[in-house]
């Protein structure tokens, strides 16, 4: 993780805690409401999205509004081999959508050894099989998704049995 983080450029001390966020920044996949949960989360010290979208501009004003702007940031699409740099980086990934058919973030995630808080949607909970009990969320409330951020932030996971709970896909 720490050589990721120095590869990639982040100035983050070795506990501070990295939520990485991937996807179009649209409305269906929610991120404002990840940055919600995001700021109510204490355990949570850097927010980073990777992706584009129509809510760019939106999220950049939410960010600047509740005074995020020195944790939180919005990088952009990135290509693949830089992506599997961010998940080595990350704590944890999380994914707040409405909609979803199965997610390959999920997967990409959970392949590099990263936990993931995702909320019910479409075939996340397929993906997350047995991970399902602790890291989907069956309410799309903030106060609730960030005590649920903040358990799994401090929990300790083994990535070889994250890798291993999605071999088979």
């Amino acid at each position: 993780k720490d050589e990721a983080r120095r590869a990639l450029g982040l100035a983050l001390a070795p506990a501070e805690r990295l939520v990485l966020v991937c996807g179009h920044l649209i409305e269906r996949k929610d991120p404002l409401l990840a940055l919600e949960v995001f700021e109510r989360t204490p355990e949570a010290q850097r927010l980073v999205f990777l992706g584009r979208g129509p809510l760019e501009r939106e999220l950049t004003n939410a960010i600047r509004a509740r005074g995020l702007a020195a944790r939180v940031e919005l990088r952009g699409e990135v290509e693949p081999s830089v992506l599997a740099q961010w998940y080595a980086a990350a704590d944890l990934l999380l994914l707040t959508s409405r909609r979803e058919g199965r997610p390959n973030v999920v997967l990409e995630a959970l392949s590099s050894g990263r936990p993931v808080l995702a909320t019910d949607a479409g075939g996340t909970a397929e993906v997350l099989g047995a991970l399902a009990e602790r890291m989907l969320s069956r309410t799309r409330e903030p106060a609730a998704l960030a005590a649920q951020l903040g358990r799994l932030l401090t929990a300790s996971f083994a990535p070889e049995a994250l890798r291993g709970a999605v071999a088979h896909f």
